[in-house]
């Protein structure tokens, strides 16, 4: 299960270090679970600095100030997850906050929202709010009269709601109107009793206090306005159904449709034919000139990492880039003197599930891996060479110091540079089984 915890932000750079920083560390969750989603609103401080530090997954980062729903709406519209967090960026979970609903889903697998209630706000959770706390499947729970504020929603609502509607342009009466589309769905949502958030940004906000409480007198207007003559309202505003809804069904069929063989056209023969020829000319080269392969060079080595397959998507393999390595290695730098860059390969173990998965899906993966990047390299005229994963007996426990983790599996190393000399083709053997008989 997979949550897209969607964060916009304006300015409040300490602010923003201080919440997002605790909330991210205090998930209870492993990090690969979580897809963090950032908008920038075109801030004008060091905001972006601190977001970076966090290593968000998905990076938006807008030329213009245009609001906070217009904000949120983009993010959604990137996110990916199975479930989307609302998060705004001056509140702080409590500890285990995102364990905790995911415990809720488990258990409550007809649910369809998920929400935490605002400690300043809304402690009480009376009448307005949520009902009384009750029990379903063993779980205590606040049936909510409101969805709103801090809340994880399923991808099953946000098909039925959509996007906030960009035209209240600030909280309140926007966040209302969206509470009232989520509650005509009659989907199952609540807010978990017994824990809340804390909401620093009250006195703090960026918006000038004028035109917020204008943004909030013309808000009222309109949604009063739609309760009043669409009470059923459809969910949608065509506006943003142009805007964002295409990015939303890409991410759907990419779910329901992820290998599109069938449906891709064959490549033309020009093609094909580039790609034999790299094939054909790849080489393992042990013998490097030094000279430096550039950055633009390595970027492109990186994308034919991350987008290799991997055995039940598991995205098992990371890299460790390092510019030599001792001779720790059998084979080690003896190959691979005057390389440029050196790759470690290793394998996530916390990603396989089974026993079976364990004893050799890395070392798989990492070949697919290892084959993606002698292809890319081949393509961009770069030498390279794979080194085994075997340590020297005596050099175990100093890999294991400098390089190693304890979830961690190496699996091997490749070394990137240019060659001294061309390699000779090898004589390819027969693979049909049927001739060997």
């Amino acid at each position: 299960m997979k949550f897209s915890i969607v964060v916009p932000t304006y300015n409040r750079a300490e602010l923003v270090n201080e919440c997002i920083g605790h909330n991210i560390e205090n998930a209870g969750v492993d990090r690969k679970d979580i897809e963090l989603v950032w908008v920038d609103d075109c801030s004008t401080d060091n905001v972006r600095d601190v977001m970076m530090g966090f290593n968000p997954d998905i990076i938006i980062l807008k030329d213009k100030n245009e609001g906070v729903f217009k904000a949120y709406n983009a993010g959604y519209a990137a996110a990916t997850g199975d479930w989307i967090v609302k998060m705004g960026s001056d509140i702080k979970f409590p500890k285990d906050w995102l364990l905790t609903i995911r415990q809720y889903i488990e258990k409550i697998p007809q649910s369809a929202g998920i929400g935490i209630l605002i400690n300043e706000f809304f402690d009480r959770a009376d009448g307005g709010w949520a009902k009384e706390i009750t029990t379903i499947n063993k779980m205590p729970v606040r049936i909510a009269r409101n969805f709103m504020g801090v809340h994880a929603f399923s991808r099953k609502l946000f098909e039925k709601v959509g996007y906030l509607d960009e035209d209240f342009g600030w909280y309140g009466p926007g966040d209302w109107d969206w509470s009232d589309r989520a509650m005509n769905t009659k989907e199952l949502l609540y807010y978990i009793p017994g824990i809340g958030v804390h909401h620093f940004g009250t006195g703090k906000l960026n918006l000038d206090p004028g035109r917020k409480s204008q943004c909030t007198a013309i808000g009222s207007d309109k949604l009063d306005f739609k309760r009043k003559y669409t009470p059923n309202r459809i969910y949608y505003n065509p506006n943003m159904v142009d805007k964002y809804q295409k990015r939303y069904l890409e991410h759907q069929s990419e779910k329901e449709f992820p290998s599109v063989g069938l449906a891709r056209e064959e490549y033309p023969d020009s093609e094909k034919g580039v790609l034999m020829k790299i094939m054909t000319n790849r080489r393992s080269q042990r013998i490097f000139s030094g000279k430096k392969v550039m950055p633009g060079t390595m970027k492109l080595l990186y994308e034919s990492v991350r987008l290799a397959p991997s055995s039940c998507n598991r995205q098992a393999i990371y890299i460790r880039k390092l510019n030599e390595i001792k001779d720790l290695l059998v084979g080690g730098s003896g190959w691979i003197n005057g390389a440029s860059r050196i790759f470690l390969i290793f394998a996530d173990m916390t990603a396989y599930k089974s026993p079976n998965e364990v004893d050799f899906m890395p070392y798989l993966d990492a070949g697919v891996v290892v084959e993606n990047l002698y292809l890319m390299a081949e393509a961009l005229g770069v030498s390279c060479c794979f080194v085994n994963p075997n340590i020297r007996k005596e050099n175990i426990e100093e890999f294991n110091r400098l390089y190693n983790t304890e979830h961690n599996r190496f699996c091997g190393a490749m070394a990137f540079g240019y060659n001294k000399k061309s390699a000779k083709a090898p004589p390819k053997r027969d693979i049909l089984l049927i001739n060997r008989q």
